[in-house]
């Protein structure tokens, strides 16, 4: 159980990867902010929809941030 998607990885190929490495040993993924569990039908597409926006976010908080220090 994690307390959601942005904090259990920071892009789409990780996020996917680690996921479909424990759904192959029968384990669990549930982000609780979110309300997914990874061994659902749907877990995996609402899972990438929601690491793809996790990413946008890490990106523009980065991008921000930098912009922020050269001012």
């Amino acid at each position: 159980m994690t307390k959601s998607v942005s904090c259990f990885a920071r892009n789409i190929v990780d996020a996917l990867t680690t996921i479909r490495e424990l759904k192959e040993k029968n384990v669990a993924v549930v982000f609780e902010k979110e309300g997914v569990n990874t061994l659902d039908g749907t877990g995996e597409i609402l899972l990438t929809l929601l690491s793809s926006l996790a990413q946008e976010e890490s990106r523009n908080i980065s991008e921000n941030t930098r912009w922020g220090g050269a001012v």
